[in-house]
């Protein structure tokens, strides 16, 4: 039926059918379905429901991540920091572990919670997730960095009164 939908262009119309399913009898295929179907259509909240759903039925790092990911497009800090809270306690895949942790960092920062921000960013490089010979990811972390530094600069000093 989703193929059929995607093969007349009707992405729409099967993201809606997948979710009726999904409701109605969850497994991780239909939510793993959903999701793919919804990213493809930039449907966030569809695609928000499913990665919630994932995460319910086979909980772990990757689906913690992809909900994330979802919630970070749909400007949710607040749900991003709850969604990878514990991402100091993952293990495995080094590239998704620094992911997170980027993101988290970033959440802290949309949040206007410098401390965390900050806290996020000491973390992150205690991981040893940070590789110095990589120049992306030094250029990534280098730019977190001065993000928490301007927004404690635009914060001014601390008790002072408007």
């Amino acid at each position: 039926m989703v193929r059929a939908l995607q093969g007349i262009g009707r992405l729409d119309i099967a993201i809606r059918w997948t979710r009726l399913a999904l409701d109605e009898h969850p497994t991780y295929e239909t939510a793993q379905t959903l999701y793919s179907l919804a990213m493809m259509q930039k449907d966030l909240p569809a695609a928000e429901h499913a990665a919630r759903e994932r995460c319910r039925i086979l909980p772990g790092n990757q689906c913690q991540l992809a909900l994330a990911r979802v919630l970070e497009q749909e400007q949710k800090p607040h749900d991003v920091v709850a969604a990878l809270q514990d991402v100091a306690n993952w293990r495995g895949r080094g590239d998704e572990r620094r992911a997170a942790w980027f993101m988290l960092c970033d959440a802290h920062l949309a949040l206007h919670a410098i401390d965390d921000a900050r806290t996020c960013l000491r973390l992150l490089d205690g991981s040893g997730l940070i590789v110095p010979t990589d120049v992306g990811m030094t250029r990534r972390r280098v730019a977190l960095e001065n993000l928490v530094k301007q927004a404690i600069l635009n914060e001014g000093p601390r008790g002072a009164t408007p």
